[in-house]
């Protein structure tokens, strides 16, 4: 989730990386991790979530990108796992979302 704000170190963080204005997260590359051992997924889903600002929904991640998104928070990546995690996540998001609309 983009989160705007946060503690002076997380800012100076996020200086070093270069982010994406759209979405205030660094780009995932869509390219194996060294470490990988397997293929994964680059297809990307489109969300039911409209953009406030720019019209259109969010795209959910790939499970590549996602895989990327762990190993740079420095979490255990089970790139096995990447498929069902990324289901789990895009689901979550959009009950959440409906939820909210209800």
């Amino acid at each position: 989730c983009p989160f705007r704000g946060g503690s002076a170190a997380s800012a100076s963080a996020a200086k070093e990386e270069a982010l994406d204005p759209r979405n205030m997260m660094p780009a995932l590359p869509q390219t194996p991790a060294p470490q990988q051992g397997r293929a994964l997924s680059k297809d990307r889903e489109t969300s039911t979530i409209p953009k406030a600002d720019e019209g259109g929904n969010w795209v959910y991640p790939s499970p590549q990108q996602f895989y990327h998104a762990l190993l740079r928070k420095n979490k255990e990546a089970d790139a096995g796992a990447m498929d069902a995690v990324v289901q789990v996540h895009n689901v979550t998001n959009e009950r959440t979302w409906h939820q909210i609309l209800d």
